[in-house]
């Protein structure tokens, strides 16, 4: 598998998000993975090669075609994620975001939610820095077992379930923050914030004049838009302000 960092930037497009979901299913081919993520087949080809590329799918060639397996899950240790850069954090969240919100909408709209005992919740509080790492470890720990669930899984089991773990602070608490230490070796440039900005754009636009309005699908658009432009802006300013620093000095 390629370096963290590559990996951050691999998952962090709306086209592969749909990829990894799609194949979460099972191997397809070429055309049936098209139908899946709504996409004509060059455009699916071109993102399958950039997730095969980071080692989190696998194509095999056939007379019949190119049938595409994932292989393995986009994933940090808590130790690779505070390596990251900070657009590649941001890159990273933004596609475990729009991952687990195109699972919660097809859940949703599948009846995923009709059960009596499923657990949906949001809770807004205040912590100190050790119950922050009190709940860390909690988390940590209910990972592990859901982990321990998984390897142990028959692939007879009845119930396919999703589970999404989320701890994160809240904007404008009041708190000053230490700067976020971050790698520079891979920068974000400005010219792949364009690019990449101009591919959602151009989805938003399919989106909004599809026959059928599919807001979750907007929605997550807009919100992956959202964070590669806040990315692209944090660059631009740590550029001029990298720029000022060498003009005085």
């Amino acid at each position: 598998m390629g370096s963290r960092e590559s990996l951050a930037r691999a998952v962090g497009h709306p086209t592969r998000v749909r990829i990894i979901a799609a194949l979460e299913d099972g191997p397809c081919g070429l055309p049936a993975l098209a139908g899946r993520v709504d996409g004509d087949r060059r455009t699916v080809a071109r993102h399958a090669r950039v997730l095969e590329q980071a080692g989190l799918v696998q194509s095999t060639s056939s007379p019949q075609g190119r049938t595409y397996a994932l292989v393995g899950q986009p994933a940090f240790s808590d130790e690779e994620y505070g390596t990251l850069s900070a657009a590649s954090r941001e890159a990273a969240v933004a596609a475990a975001l729009a991952h687990a919100h195109t699972a919660a909408a097809a859940a949703l709209e599948g009846g995923g939610f009709d059960r009596e005992d499923v657990h949906v919740s949001r809770t807004a509080l205040r912590l100190s820095e050790a119950q922050w790492q009190e709940l860390v470890d909690e988390f940590a720990r209910l990972l592990e077992r859901i982990e321990a669930h998984k390897s142990a899984a028959d692939d007879d089991a009845p119930i396919r379930a999703n589970a999404v773990l989320m701890l994160f602070e809240r904007p404008g608490g009041g708190r000053e923050h230490a700067p976020v230490p971050h790698r520079d070796d891979e920068p974000f440039a400005i010219s792949e914030g364009l690019e990449r900005s101009w591919e959602l754009a151009e989805e938003l636009d399919g989106a909004l004049h599809a026959p059928v309005t599919d807001w979750p699908e907007i929605i997550a658009l807009a919100d992956q838009l959202r964070v590669l432009a806040r990315a692209a802006l944090a660059a631009e300013m740590r550029a001029v302000d990298g720029a000022a620093v060498a003009a005085t000095g």
